[in-house]
């Protein structure tokens, strides 16, 4: 059985911190997933919820002597206070609230959502940031990757009235954006 030792906290709270950063970043950026606005406030408040319950129960072993702050940490040894209530909050509950608002919804809408077939009206967009340019089409959902093009596609487009016929499943919890089945462009006019 495994046990955990009284100077070993904080290397397992750094292991599950890295896998939830991960597949809390791996689902914003590369999923099609758009969730509810409630969603995204209660797993804000859930996420703060269990940030301070993390909190206190590392208090609690501090005080009965079951864990001390490692020695590496320097930084947070010379000043517990402002890395305990202002730096460690936005990373953890940044990181705890992705996870909350979308793992955990994607996976409730890839198995409850019903399926539906949604058109809406898209127009060609083009964004500057940091040097480089992307181009998209401007819909409702237009921050999600399915939603880029390429720079040619962007000159075709550029003076068209296009509509969009897209597969999407949604739940109450929010909305996964499948495939692009048809693109219909017609003359501005």
């Amino acid at each position: 059985m495994l046990q955990i030792t009284k100077y070993y906290y904080h290397y397992y709270l750094i292991l599950i911190m890295c896998i939830l950063l991960g597949s809390g970043t791996a689902i914003l950026l590369l999923g099609n997933f758009v969730p509810t606005q409630n969603v995204k406030i209660y797993s804000l408040l859930v996420s703060i919820l269990f940030y301070i319950c993390i909190l206190f129960y590392f208090i609690h072993l501090y005080k009965k002597q079951q864990w001390q702050i490692p020695s590496k940490w320097q930084n947070f040894q010379k000043r517990p206070f402002f890395y305990c209530v202002f730096i460690f909050p936005f990373i953890f509950i940044a990181i705890f609230w992705m996870n909350f608002s979308y793992v955990f919804p994607i996976g409730y809408t890839q198995i409850f959502g019903n399926k539906k077939i949604l058109s809406q009206v898209a127009k060609p967009q083009r964004i500057h940031s940091r040097g480089e340019v992307t181009y998209y089409l401007d819909t409702t959902y237009s921050y999600l990757p399915i939603f880029k093009i390429s720079a040619q596609q962007f000159q075709q487009y550029q003076n068209q009235h296009i509509i969009l016929q897209t597969t999407i499943l949604q739940s109450p919890v929010g909305t996964i954006i499948q495939s692009i089945d048809n693109i219909k462009i017609t003359n501005k006019k």
